[in-house]
């Protein structure tokens, strides 16, 4: 605006020259009282405005470094809460007492083997057809345990297959926990201190592991069980077939 103003009033000047000494006093110096004012204000209105603005200024660069300094804090604090609630997930999923759900298959199984068992037990009754002379022969009995191979050789293959299914949910609880581990130790080296992440990585390894364990026992301990249980119900059939062996060699040396 001075800049604008200035070349008017020199103009301005130079116009009224020659008719300044003819007019009075309180004409003749109105105008360079007027400029002069108008340049007080000037230097006054500039400084009040360069202070405006470097009051501005200091204002905007001390909310700036507290925005600043704000959001540094907020940051820690989100990601100390992140890497606090990725532990104590981490520690659920891991947990022991986080059982797999056999639910479905234990169901299936007890329908199929209360099957077999009433198979098992038909067998037994199917005794009471040997009777001498015509149904107490060896043919009869080696039928008979013809019958007994081929359901116990079922059975077998039907536990095999049971202990497989609980072998698959378990791999895939195991590759669940093998690809949390690795995502979570990623993640805890980003968000903390590296001591603070060895620390976390230390308290669910020991999860990690003892749920492997866990679940390696439960399938040794069906194992043993089951391989007890067919051998147990083989030997006892077994034991059967040698009862009666005999008595039929006898009977048929009896009768011929």
């Amino acid at each position: 605006s001075f800049s604008k103003l200035k070349p008017i009033v020199d103009r301005a000047y130079e116009s009224c020259e020659l008719y300044l000494t003819q007019l009075p006093q309180q004409y003749s110096e109105k105008l360079p009282l007027e400029i002069k004012r108008l340049n007080e204000n000037f230097l006054k209105t500039k400084q009040q405005l360069i202070q405006t603005l470097y009051s501005i200024e200091i204002s905007c660069r001390k909310k700036v470094l507290s925005t600043d300094s704000e959001f540094i804090q907020l940051a820690d604090e989100w990601k100390q809460s992140r890497f606090l609630n990725i532990v104590e997930e981490a520690k659920k999923q891991l947990d022991i007492n986080n059982k797999i759900d056999f639910s479905s298959i234990f169901t299936n199984f007890r329908k199929d083997q209360i099957k077999f068992t009433f198979c098992f037990k038909k067998l037994i009754s199917n005794l009471a057809l040997f009777a001498p002379p015509e149904h107490f022969t060896e043919p009869d009995l080696e039928n008979w345990w013809n019958e007994v191979i081929e359901m116990t050789d079922s059975h077998k293959n039907f536990i095999s297959q049971f202990i497989n299914q609980l072998q698959v949910k378990i791999d895939e609880r195991n590759q669940e926990n093998t690809q949390l581990i690795s995502t979570v130790e990623k993640d805890l080296y980003e968000l903390a201190s590296e001591a603070d992440a060895n620390q976390a990585m230390s308290e669910l390894y020991p999860l990690y592991k003892q749920t492997q364990k866990y679940y390696i026992s439960l399938i040794e301990k069906l194992q043993r069980y089951w391989n007890t249980r067919t051998e147990s119900l083989y030997k006892s059939f077994e034991s059967i077939r040698d009862f009666l062996k005999p008595l039929i060699e006898n009977f048929q040396n009896f009768i011929s």
